[in-house]
């Protein structure tokens, strides 16, 4: 505790708790996510979660790059990283979550490349807006800030602004498999 108000606190060990908690719904977004380390136990943990609570409503919004200079059509890059990331990222005998990704980040005429680069987690009625990625170094070794909100309509407010982006037409994310 570092004053008025202020709690300085290891995002990994929060998030961990959050979906220790979580019974309802769980969104997790992140620019990248890596499966070693801190992240497999997290990702065990989400599986875990939904294994024990199977109402939950698990979600994951992440990017899907597009290499630079890369020619390659959009389809064959998303099954790619289905295939060489998202599918290794999971247990295959446990449930997983729903993933999504934003197409534009694939399009082949883009003057200016777009990545999906939002970092948060809901889980029920708490919200974490963070810096840091999935990935151990963002959780164990950089300098990252988070904001933690406990309770209030934070989480209910980001949880429906990113089923609005899932549900629009067309859709702003649409499904990774």
């Amino acid at each position: 505790q570092v004053g008025s108000g202020d709690i300085t606190r290891d995002q990994a060990v929060l998030i961990r708790e959050m979906v220790d908690r979580c019974e309802h719904r769980m969104l997790i977004t992140t620019f990248n996510i890596w499966r070693e380390g801190f992240i497999a136990d997290l990702l065990e943990r989400i599986q875990n979660r939904m294994e024990a609570c199977p109402g939950l409503d698990a979600r994951v919004v992440l990017n899907i790059p597009r290499p630079k200079n890369s020619t390659v059509l959009a389809e064959q890059l998303r099954a790619k990283f289905v295939a060489e990331t998202w599918n290794r990222l999971w247990i295959k005998a446990k449930p997983k979550p729903k993933g999504y990704f934003d197409p534009r980040s694939l399009e082949l005429n883009r003057t200016r490349p777009t990545v999906f680069h939002v970092k948060s987690v809901v889980a029920d009625d708490e919200l974490l807006v963070t810096s840091a990625n999935l990935s151990d170094s963002a959780q164990l070794d950089n300098c990252e800030l988070g904001v933690h909100f406990s309770q209030g309509n934070s989480a209910g407010d980001a949880w429906n602004h990113f089923d609005r982006l899932i549900h629009c037409s067309p859709p702003a994310l649409v499904p990774i498999e």
